[in-house]
């Protein structure tokens, strides 16, 4: 099941820890550790939540799915 939730693209996913990611993300930039795994994560997720937040722009149904990333 949870592949299924992750691998999910029919519908829009909102999240609300998208600020704390990228908060997060810019503090470990800003100590020189950009290329750390955490770091790499929080860009997949990010990008992840960023695809999903412009389908939802773009889409028509505006049915929302809340969501969290791992």
């Amino acid at each position: 099941m949870r592949n299924r939730l992750i691998d999910r693209h029919d519908g829009p996913m909102i999240t609300m820890y998208a600020p704390i990611f990228r908060e997060k993300l810019e503090k470990l930039e800003r100590r020189g550790k950009a290329h750390d795994p955490e770091a790499v994560k929080l860009r997949e997720t990010l990008a992840r939540i960023d695809r999903a937040q412009n389908r939802l722009s773009l889409s028509e149904d505006r049915e929302c799915y809340a969501a969290a990333a791992e």
